[in-house]
Protein backbone atom coordinates (compact mmCIF):
# COMPACT_ATOMS: atom_id res chain seq x y z
CA UNK A 1 0.00 0.00 0.00
CA UNK A 2 1.66 3.36 -1.04
CA UNK A 3 2.45 5.62 1.54
CA UNK A 4 1.23 9.64 0.66
CA UNK A 5 1.34 11.86 3.10
CA UNK A 6 3.11 12.33 6.68
CA UNK A 7 2.91 15.10 8.80
CA UNK A 8 3.65 16.16 12.89
CA UNK A 9 1.27 18.84 13.40
CA UNK A 10 1.21 21.69 15.89
CA UNK A 11 -0.95 24.42 16.83
CA UNK A 12 -0.17 27.15 19.55
CA UNK A 13 -2.68 29.07 20.94
CA UNK A 14 -2.96 32.30 22.85
CA UNK A 15 -5.70 34.52 24.44
CA UNK A 16 -6.87 38.15 23.11
CA UNK A 17 -5.33 40.35 25.51
CA UNK A 18 -4.04 41.12 28.99
CA UNK A 19 -6.58 42.73 30.09
CA UNK A 20 -8.69 39.13 30.38
CA UNK A 21 -5.76 38.24 32.63
CA UNK A 22 -6.93 39.70 35.55
CA UNK A 23 -8.70 37.63 37.85
CA UNK A 24 -7.24 34.10 36.75
CA UNK A 25 -5.76 31.42 37.91
CA UNK A 26 -1.87 31.55 37.73
CA UNK A 27 -2.43 34.79 35.35
CA UNK A 28 -3.94 32.31 32.92
CA UNK A 29 -5.28 34.23 29.75
CA UNK A 30 -8.96 33.80 29.40
CA UNK A 31 -11.47 34.18 26.26
CA UNK A 32 -10.78 32.84 22.89
CA UNK A 33 -7.50 31.88 22.03
CA UNK A 34 -5.04 32.88 19.78
CA UNK A 35 -3.53 30.14 17.43
CA UNK A 36 -0.50 29.22 15.82
CA UNK A 37 -0.15 26.10 13.25
CA UNK A 38 3.05 24.27 12.86
CA UNK A 39 2.51 21.37 10.28
CA UNK A 40 5.21 19.14 9.10
CA UNK A 41 3.67 17.63 6.03
CA UNK A 42 5.23 14.77 3.67
CA UNK A 43 3.04 14.78 0.67
CA UNK A 44 3.18 12.12 -2.43
CA UNK A 45 5.77 12.76 -4.67
CA UNK A 46 7.94 14.64 -1.80
CA UNK A 47 10.87 12.51 -0.07
CA UNK A 48 11.03 14.75 2.78
CA UNK A 49 9.05 16.26 5.58
CA UNK A 50 7.94 20.21 4.83
CA UNK A 51 7.61 22.57 7.64
CA UNK A 52 8.22 26.47 7.69
CA UNK A 53 10.55 26.52 10.68
CA UNK A 54 13.10 24.17 9.14
CA UNK A 55 15.68 25.98 7.24
CA UNK A 56 18.10 29.01 8.62
CA UNK A 57 18.23 29.32 12.79
CA UNK A 58 16.66 32.86 12.47
CA UNK A 59 13.49 33.00 10.91
CA UNK A 60 12.07 35.69 8.73
CA UNK A 61 8.51 34.51 7.90
CA UNK A 62 7.17 31.79 6.21
CA UNK A 63 8.81 31.27 2.62
CA UNK A 64 6.77 27.95 1.45
CA UNK A 65 3.08 26.81 1.07
CA UNK A 66 0.91 25.67 4.09
CA UNK A 67 0.40 22.24 4.25
CA UNK A 68 -3.14 21.04 3.21
CA UNK A 69 -3.67 20.06 7.08
CA UNK A 70 -2.12 23.37 8.54
CA UNK A 71 -4.46 25.31 6.19
CA UNK A 72 -7.78 23.50 7.26
CA UNK A 73 -7.34 23.47 11.04
CA UNK A 74 -6.86 27.22 10.51
CA UNK A 75 -9.47 27.39 8.65
CA UNK A 76 -11.96 25.38 11.40
CA UNK A 77 -10.29 27.65 14.42
CA UNK A 78 -11.42 31.04 12.66
CA UNK A 79 -14.62 29.43 12.24
CA UNK A 80 -14.92 28.45 15.59
CA UNK A 81 -13.77 32.26 16.66
CA UNK A 82 -10.16 32.04 17.03
CA UNK A 83 -8.04 34.38 16.26
CA UNK A 84 -5.49 32.92 14.34
CA UNK A 85 -1.78 33.96 13.77
CA UNK A 86 -0.26 34.93 10.17
CA UNK A 87 2.83 33.64 10.11
CA UNK A 88 4.01 34.84 6.63
CA UNK A 89 3.36 38.41 8.01
CA UNK A 90 5.20 38.11 11.23
CA UNK A 91 7.30 40.87 11.75
CA UNK A 92 11.24 41.04 13.08
CA UNK A 93 13.27 37.17 13.79
CA UNK A 94 13.56 34.61 16.33
CA UNK A 95 15.85 31.98 16.94
CA UNK A 96 14.79 28.17 16.46
CA UNK A 97 17.16 26.15 17.80
CA UNK A 98 18.77 23.49 15.88
CA UNK A 99 17.44 20.98 17.93
CA UNK A 100 13.92 21.99 17.43
CA UNK A 101 13.91 21.92 13.33
CA UNK A 102 12.51 18.32 13.28
CA UNK A 103 9.17 16.95 12.59
CA UNK A 104 8.67 15.05 15.72
CA UNK A 105 8.88 17.81 18.30
CA UNK A 106 9.54 16.80 21.58
CA UNK A 107 7.19 18.40 24.46
CA UNK A 108 10.04 20.79 25.35
CA UNK A 109 10.36 21.97 21.78
CA UNK A 110 7.07 22.33 21.19
CA UNK A 111 5.97 24.80 24.25
CA UNK A 112 9.74 26.45 23.80
CA UNK A 113 8.88 27.37 20.26
CA UNK A 114 5.52 28.91 21.25
CA UNK A 115 6.91 30.66 24.06
CA UNK A 116 8.53 32.40 21.05
CA UNK A 117 5.47 33.68 19.76
CA UNK A 118 3.62 34.29 23.17
CA UNK A 119 1.78 31.09 22.96
CA UNK A 120 -0.44 29.50 25.83
CA UNK A 121 -1.40 26.13 24.57
CA UNK A 122 0.79 23.73 22.04
CA UNK A 123 -0.72 20.86 20.28
CA UNK A 124 1.61 18.83 18.63
CA UNK A 125 0.41 15.33 16.46
CA UNK A 126 0.91 13.05 13.52
CA UNK A 127 -1.21 12.90 10.27
CA UNK A 128 -0.56 9.74 8.09
CA UNK A 129 -2.41 9.54 4.41
CA UNK A 130 -2.63 6.15 2.18
CA UNK A 131 -3.70 5.06 -0.58
CA UNK A 132 -7.04 2.80 -0.02
CA UNK A 133 -8.64 0.31 -2.20
CA UNK A 134 -9.17 1.12 -5.97
CA UNK A 135 -11.74 -0.54 -8.07
CA UNK A 136 -10.53 -2.70 -10.80
CA UNK A 137 -10.80 -0.88 -14.52
CA UNK A 138 -11.25 2.85 -12.73
CA UNK A 139 -9.27 5.88 -12.88
CA UNK A 140 -10.37 7.27 -9.28
CA UNK A 141 -9.01 5.62 -6.49
CA UNK A 142 -9.57 6.40 -2.71
CA UNK A 143 -7.39 8.02 -0.26
CA UNK A 144 -7.51 7.58 3.90
CA UNK A 145 -5.87 9.73 6.34
CA UNK A 146 -5.29 9.36 10.08
CA UNK A 147 -4.63 12.46 12.42
CA UNK A 148 -3.80 12.35 16.09
CA UNK A 149 -2.71 15.40 18.37
CA UNK A 150 -2.37 16.41 22.23
CA UNK A 151 -3.00 19.77 23.16
CA UNK A 152 -0.58 20.85 25.81
CA UNK A 153 -0.56 23.99 28.16
CA UNK A 154 2.71 25.95 27.37
CA UNK A 155 3.16 27.39 30.98
CA UNK A 156 2.89 23.60 33.31
CA UNK A 157 2.63 21.16 30.54
CA UNK A 158 -0.81 20.39 31.61
CA UNK A 159 -2.68 18.00 29.31
CA UNK A 160 -5.73 19.56 27.81
CA UNK A 161 -6.91 17.61 25.61
CA UNK A 162 -6.35 14.43 22.84
CA UNK A 163 -7.85 13.83 19.38
CA UNK A 164 -7.78 11.67 16.40
CA UNK A 165 -8.97 12.59 12.96
CA UNK A 166 -9.93 10.23 10.30
CA UNK A 167 -10.42 11.66 6.49
CA UNK A 168 -11.36 9.60 3.15
CA UNK A 169 -11.34 10.89 -0.70
CA UNK A 170 -12.08 9.92 -4.04
CA UNK A 171 -10.06 11.20 -6.91
CA UNK A 172 -8.18 10.71 -10.44
CA UNK A 173 -5.06 12.20 -8.59
CA UNK A 174 -2.85 10.99 -6.17
CA UNK A 175 -1.61 14.25 -4.85
CA UNK A 176 -5.28 15.27 -4.67
CA UNK A 177 -6.29 12.62 -3.65
CA UNK A 178 -4.10 12.73 -0.33
CA UNK A 179 -4.73 16.60 0.59
CA UNK A 180 -8.15 16.17 0.34
CA UNK A 181 -8.52 13.01 3.11
CA UNK A 182 -5.61 15.18 4.78
CA UNK A 183 -7.63 18.37 5.16
CA UNK A 184 -11.12 16.20 5.85
CA UNK A 185 -8.94 14.38 8.95
CA UNK A 186 -8.01 17.61 10.23
CA UNK A 187 -11.33 19.01 9.86
CA UNK A 188 -12.68 16.32 12.63
CA UNK A 189 -9.95 16.74 14.72
CA UNK A 190 -10.19 20.52 14.76
CA UNK A 191 -13.83 19.75 16.06
CA UNK A 192 -12.86 17.11 18.78
CA UNK A 193 -9.85 18.78 20.02
CA UNK A 194 -11.56 22.84 20.34
CA UNK A 195 -13.84 21.31 22.37
CA UNK A 196 -11.89 19.75 24.49
CA UNK A 197 -9.81 23.07 24.70
CA UNK A 198 -12.88 25.14 25.71
CA UNK A 199 -14.03 22.69 28.52
CA UNK A 200 -10.58 23.44 30.31
CA UNK A 201 -9.27 26.56 28.86
CA UNK A 202 -9.95 29.57 31.40
CA UNK A 203 -12.83 32.17 30.97
CA UNK A 204 -13.97 29.59 27.46
CA UNK A 205 -17.50 28.94 29.15
CA UNK A 206 -17.72 32.78 29.43
CA UNK A 207 -16.42 33.87 26.29
CA UNK A 208 -18.76 30.93 24.28
CA UNK A 209 -21.79 32.61 26.31
CA UNK A 210 -21.02 35.82 25.25
CA UNK A 211 -22.66 37.64 22.06
CA UNK A 212 -21.80 36.92 18.55
CA UNK A 213 -20.35 39.48 16.89
CA UNK A 214 -22.71 40.98 14.32
CA UNK A 215 -20.43 40.40 11.63
CA UNK A 216 -21.07 36.66 12.07
CA UNK A 217 -24.18 35.20 10.57
CA UNK A 218 -26.25 32.63 12.31
CA UNK A 219 -27.22 29.57 10.58
CA UNK A 220 -30.81 28.99 10.13
CA UNK A 221 -31.92 27.49 13.62
CA UNK A 222 -32.97 23.66 13.51
CA UNK A 223 -36.29 22.28 14.18
CA UNK A 224 -37.96 24.48 17.32
CA UNK A 225 -37.26 22.53 20.78
CA UNK A 226 -40.06 20.61 21.30
CA UNK A 227 -40.35 18.29 24.37
CA UNK A 228 -41.31 14.78 24.28
CA UNK A 229 -41.69 11.81 26.57
CA UNK A 230 -39.13 9.42 24.45
CA UNK A 231 -36.67 12.46 25.30
CA UNK A 232 -36.99 10.45 29.01
CA UNK A 233 -34.63 8.05 28.93
CA UNK A 234 -35.92 4.56 30.03
CA UNK A 235 -34.91 3.08 33.67
CA UNK A 236 -34.08 -0.74 31.77
CA UNK A 237 -30.57 -0.59 30.78
CA UNK A 238 -29.05 -3.31 28.41
CA UNK A 239 -26.13 -5.60 29.69
CA UNK A 240 -23.16 -4.06 28.46
CA UNK A 241 -22.13 -5.08 24.84
CA UNK A 242 -18.10 -4.20 24.06
CA UNK A 243 -18.30 -5.49 20.87
CA UNK A 244 -20.63 -3.40 19.36
CA UNK A 245 -20.94 -0.89 17.21
CA UNK A 246 -23.33 1.66 15.81
CA UNK A 247 -23.12 4.42 12.99
CA UNK A 248 -25.99 7.43 13.45
CA UNK A 249 -26.54 9.63 10.60
CA UNK A 250 -28.74 12.40 10.92
CA UNK A 251 -29.40 15.18 8.31
CA UNK A 252 -32.25 18.22 8.74
CA UNK A 253 -30.79 20.74 6.23
CA UNK A 254 -28.39 20.20 2.75
CA UNK A 255 -26.17 22.31 1.27
CA UNK A 256 -28.46 22.20 -2.05
CA UNK A 257 -30.91 24.27 -0.22
CA UNK A 258 -33.32 20.62 -0.31
CA UNK A 259 -36.55 20.96 1.72
CA UNK A 260 -35.64 20.74 5.89
CA UNK A 261 -36.13 16.51 7.13
CA UNK A 262 -37.42 18.07 10.04
CA UNK A 263 -36.63 16.93 13.55
CA UNK A 264 -33.54 14.72 11.88
CA UNK A 265 -31.03 15.91 14.07
CA UNK A 266 -33.47 15.67 17.16
CA UNK A 267 -34.12 12.08 15.94
CA UNK A 268 -30.63 11.07 16.17
CA UNK A 269 -29.30 12.47 18.72
CA UNK A 270 -31.75 11.03 21.13
CA UNK A 271 -31.00 7.72 19.15
CA UNK A 272 -27.20 8.11 20.20
CA UNK A 273 -28.32 8.56 23.91
CA UNK A 274 -30.82 5.46 23.50
CA UNK A 275 -27.55 3.50 22.34
CA UNK A 276 -25.20 3.85 24.67
CA UNK A 277 -27.46 4.50 27.88
CA UNK A 278 -29.99 1.95 27.20
CA UNK A 279 -28.87 -0.22 24.85
CA UNK A 280 -25.09 -0.92 26.25
CA UNK A 281 -23.49 0.06 23.14
CA UNK A 282 -20.15 1.82 24.79
CA UNK A 283 -19.99 5.52 24.10
CA UNK A 284 -16.47 4.91 22.16
CA UNK A 285 -18.22 2.68 19.74
CA UNK A 286 -20.74 4.78 18.84
CA UNK A 287 -20.55 7.33 15.70
CA UNK A 288 -23.18 10.39 15.67
CA UNK A 289 -23.14 12.61 12.33
CA UNK A 290 -25.07 15.31 11.69
CA UNK A 291 -25.79 17.79 8.96
CA UNK A 292 -22.60 19.21 7.73
CA UNK A 293 -20.77 16.26 9.12
CA UNK A 294 -23.03 13.43 7.09
CA UNK A 295 -21.14 14.14 3.41
CA UNK A 296 -20.97 11.25 0.90
CA UNK A 297 -17.58 10.72 1.98
CA UNK A 298 -18.34 10.41 5.76
CA UNK A 299 -21.30 7.87 4.65
CA UNK A 300 -18.54 5.99 2.31
CA UNK A 301 -15.61 5.91 5.90
CA UNK A 302 -18.05 5.04 8.48
CA UNK A 303 -20.17 2.50 6.89
CA UNK A 304 -17.23 0.73 4.41
CA UNK A 305 -13.70 1.80 6.57
CA UNK A 306 -14.73 2.19 10.35
CA UNK A 307 -16.73 -0.49 10.77
CA UNK A 308 -14.78 -3.17 9.21
CA UNK A 309 -11.84 -1.76 11.12
CA UNK A 310 -13.41 -1.99 14.43
CA UNK A 311 -16.16 -5.18 14.39
CA UNK A 312 -14.65 -8.22 15.46
CA UNK A 313 -16.47 -11.78 15.05
CA UNK A 314 -20.23 -12.52 17.07
CA UNK A 315 -20.20 -8.53 17.42
CA UNK A 316 -23.41 -6.49 17.09
CA UNK A 317 -23.95 -3.30 14.17
CA UNK A 318 -26.61 -1.16 14.54
CA UNK A 319 -27.29 1.40 11.76
CA UNK A 320 -29.57 4.37 11.96
CA UNK A 321 -30.69 7.19 9.47
CA UNK A 322 -33.02 10.03 9.53
CA UNK A 323 -33.27 12.07 6.94
CA UNK A 324 -34.06 12.29 2.98
CA UNK A 325 -34.10 9.46 0.60
CA UNK A 326 -34.25 10.02 -3.35
CA UNK A 327 -35.07 7.03 -6.31
CA UNK A 328 -32.71 7.22 -9.51
CA UNK A 329 -35.36 7.64 -12.44
CA UNK A 330 -33.46 5.53 -14.61
CA UNK A 331 -32.76 2.61 -12.79
CA UNK A 332 -35.47 2.31 -9.99
CA UNK A 333 -32.59 1.65 -6.69
CA UNK A 334 -32.90 3.84 -3.58
CA UNK A 335 -30.43 6.07 -2.13
CA UNK A 336 -30.00 7.85 0.96
CA UNK A 337 -29.19 12.05 0.11
CA UNK A 338 -26.45 12.57 2.52
CA UNK A 339 -25.50 16.21 3.18
CA UNK A 340 -23.89 17.12 0.54
CA UNK A 341 -26.39 15.10 -2.01
CA UNK A 342 -28.09 16.24 -5.14
CA UNK A 343 -31.27 14.52 -6.32
CA UNK A 344 -30.53 15.63 -9.89
CA UNK A 345 -27.70 14.06 -10.12
CA UNK A 346 -28.27 11.29 -7.46
CA UNK A 347 -26.08 8.74 -8.96
CA UNK A 348 -23.32 10.10 -8.40
CA UNK A 349 -24.10 12.29 -5.28
CA UNK A 350 -26.09 9.77 -3.18
CA UNK A 351 -25.65 6.73 -1.18
CA UNK A 352 -27.20 3.45 -3.02
CA UNK A 353 -29.17 1.73 -0.17
CA UNK A 354 -27.50 -1.77 -1.98
CA UNK A 355 -24.08 -0.30 -1.32
CA UNK A 356 -25.02 -0.17 2.54
CA UNK A 357 -26.72 -3.79 2.97
CA UNK A 358 -23.28 -4.87 0.56
CA UNK A 359 -20.98 -3.21 3.14
CA UNK A 360 -23.10 -4.78 6.28
CA UNK A 361 -23.08 -7.99 5.10
CA UNK A 362 -19.34 -8.60 4.81
CA UNK A 363 -18.55 -7.33 8.48
CA UNK A 364 -18.19 -10.75 10.55
CA UNK A 365 -20.99 -9.50 13.49
CA UNK A 366 -23.70 -11.79 13.90
CA UNK A 367 -26.68 -9.31 14.86
CA UNK A 368 -27.12 -6.38 12.40
CA UNK A 369 -29.66 -3.82 12.68
CA UNK A 370 -30.44 -0.78 10.09
CA UNK A 371 -33.34 1.38 10.88
CA UNK A 372 -34.26 3.66 8.04
CA UNK A 373 -36.37 6.97 9.12
CA UNK A 374 -36.83 8.18 5.44
CA UNK A 375 -38.40 7.12 2.37
CA UNK A 376 -37.17 7.32 -1.45
CA UNK A 377 -40.85 7.60 -3.71
CA UNK A 378 -39.89 11.41 -4.39
CA UNK A 379 -43.10 11.92 -3.25
CA UNK A 380 -42.50 14.22 -0.36
CA UNK A 381 -42.51 13.68 3.66
CA UNK A 382 -38.74 12.07 3.77
CA UNK A 383 -37.76 11.78 0.45
CA UNK A 384 -36.86 14.45 -2.96
CA UNK A 385 -36.61 13.64 -6.26
CA UNK A 386 -35.07 15.42 -9.25
CA UNK A 387 -37.26 18.31 -10.96
CA UNK A 388 -39.43 17.32 -13.38
CA UNK A 389 -39.77 13.53 -12.21
CA UNK A 390 -43.17 11.93 -11.03
CA UNK A 391 -42.53 9.88 -8.10
CA UNK A 392 -42.03 6.26 -7.83
CA UNK A 393 -42.37 2.56 -6.56
CA UNK A 394 -39.12 2.06 -4.79
CA UNK A 395 -38.62 -0.61 -2.70
CA UNK A 396 -36.02 -0.83 -0.22
CA UNK A 397 -35.70 -4.74 -0.42
CA UNK A 398 -32.38 -6.55 -1.39
CA UNK A 399 -31.58 -9.82 -2.39
CA UNK A 400 -29.00 -9.54 0.24
CA UNK A 401 -30.83 -9.67 3.20
CA UNK A 402 -32.24 -13.44 2.16
CA UNK A 403 -30.08 -14.99 3.36
CA UNK A 404 -27.87 -12.81 5.63
CA UNK A 405 -27.70 -11.69 9.32
CA UNK A 406 -29.42 -8.14 8.90
CA UNK A 407 -32.64 -6.40 10.12
CA UNK A 408 -33.84 -3.85 8.37
CA UNK A 409 -36.99 -1.99 10.14
CA UNK A 410 -38.15 1.18 7.09
CA UNK A 411 -40.39 3.70 8.06
CA UNK A 412 -42.95 3.09 5.40
CA UNK A 413 -44.12 0.81 2.18
CA UNK A 414 -42.15 1.57 -1.31
CA UNK A 415 -44.79 4.00 -2.58
CA UNK A 416 -45.56 5.80 1.14
CA UNK A 417 -44.32 8.57 2.40
CA UNK A 418 -42.41 8.91 5.67
CA UNK A 419 -43.85 11.11 8.14
CA UNK A 420 -43.23 13.49 11.69
CA UNK A 421 -45.09 13.34 14.43
CA UNK A 422 -44.82 16.89 15.22
CA UNK A 423 -46.34 17.49 18.47
CA UNK A 424 -44.06 14.75 19.60
CA UNK A 425 -40.63 16.68 17.46
CA UNK A 426 -39.53 13.67 16.56
CA UNK A 427 -39.93 11.32 13.06
CA UNK A 428 -43.36 9.27 13.33
CA UNK A 429 -41.14 5.97 13.23
CA UNK A 430 -38.18 6.81 15.14
CA UNK A 431 -40.99 8.01 18.01
CA UNK A 432 -42.57 4.90 18.48
CA UNK A 433 -39.34 2.95 17.83
CA UNK A 434 -37.86 4.82 21.48
CA UNK A 435 -41.04 4.36 22.70
CA UNK A 436 -41.01 0.46 22.48
CA UNK A 437 -37.94 0.47 24.25
CA UNK A 438 -39.79 2.46 27.07
CA UNK A 439 -41.40 -0.94 27.43
CA UNK A 440 -44.37 -0.43 24.86
CA UNK A 441 -42.34 -3.04 22.82
CA UNK A 442 -42.80 -5.84 25.28
CA UNK A 443 -46.25 -7.06 23.87
CA UNK A 444 -45.86 -10.48 25.53
CA UNK A 445 -45.03 -8.82 29.05
CA UNK A 446 -41.95 -11.79 29.37
CA UNK A 447 -39.35 -8.50 30.76
CA UNK A 448 -37.33 -8.96 27.17
CA UNK A 449 -38.03 -6.25 23.59
CA UNK A 450 -37.44 -8.48 20.33
CA UNK A 451 -37.06 -6.96 16.86
CA UNK A 452 -40.08 -8.51 15.95
CA UNK A 453 -42.51 -7.59 18.60
CA UNK A 454 -41.37 -4.18 18.79
CA UNK A 455 -41.85 -4.24 14.84
CA UNK A 456 -45.50 -4.80 15.84
CA UNK A 457 -45.67 -2.25 18.47
CA UNK A 458 -44.28 -0.34 15.86
CA UNK A 459 -46.67 -0.72 12.66
CA UNK A 460 -50.33 -0.51 14.54
CA UNK A 461 -48.72 2.80 16.15
CA UNK A 462 -47.49 4.30 13.16
CA UNK A 463 -50.05 3.29 11.14
CA UNK A 464 -52.56 5.01 13.46
CA UNK A 465 -51.59 8.23 14.01
CA UNK A 466 -50.81 8.64 10.18
CA UNK A 467 -54.18 7.80 9.11
CA UNK A 468 -55.91 9.70 12.21
CA UNK A 469 -53.85 12.85 11.86
CA UNK A 470 -52.44 13.12 8.31
CA UNK A 471 -54.40 10.83 6.90
CA UNK A 472 -52.44 8.86 5.29
CA UNK A 473 -50.86 5.30 5.16
CA UNK A 474 -47.86 4.64 6.49
CA UNK A 475 -46.79 0.98 7.04
CA UNK A 476 -43.61 0.13 8.38
CA UNK A 477 -41.76 -2.99 7.07
CA UNK A 478 -39.49 -5.51 8.16
CA UNK A 479 -37.17 -6.93 6.24
CA UNK A 480 -34.93 -9.81 6.90
CA UNK A 481 -34.72 -13.53 5.89
CA UNK A 482 -36.75 -16.24 7.16
CA UNK A 483 -34.87 -17.94 9.75
CA UNK A 484 -34.04 -14.06 10.75
CA UNK A 485 -37.69 -13.67 11.56
CA UNK A 486 -37.41 -16.81 12.87
CA UNK A 487 -35.46 -16.07 15.63
CA UNK A 488 -37.71 -13.10 16.48
CA UNK A 489 -35.17 -11.00 14.95
CA UNK A 490 -32.85 -10.54 18.17
CA UNK A 491 -33.29 -9.57 21.78
CA UNK A 492 -32.93 -5.77 21.95
CA UNK A 493 -33.34 -5.22 25.86
CA UNK A 494 -34.15 -6.99 29.04
CA UNK A 495 -36.93 -4.89 31.25
CA UNK A 496 -35.66 -6.96 34.06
Amino acid sequence: MKVLCLAATILSLSSFSLAENQGTEGGAKTGKARVLFMVAEQNIGREFYSFWWWGQPDFHGQTMDMSAAETQLKESFLNAGFEVVDISATTGTFEVSNAYRVADLTDKGAREIAKKVNAEIVVKGKALAKEGPRTPGSAVGSYLADVTATAIRVDNGKVLGAAKGHGVSRHVSDVTGGTEALSRAATELADRLMEQINAKWPGMNEAKASPEPPSIKREEPMSPAISSDVDTLPTAVAKPKKNAYAVVIGIEQYREKLPKADFAVRDANIMGEYLTKVLGFPEANVVVRLNEKAAKTDLEKYFEEWLPRNVEAGGSVFVYYSGHGAPNAKTGEAYLVPYDGDPTFIDSTGYPIKRLYAALQKLPATEIVVVLDSCFSGAGGRSVIAKGSRPMVIAVENPVLSGGNTVVLAASSSDQISSTYEEQGHGLLTYFFLKGLQGGGDLNKDGAIKMTELFDYVKDNVQRVARKQYNSEQTPQLLASPELRHKSGGKLLELR
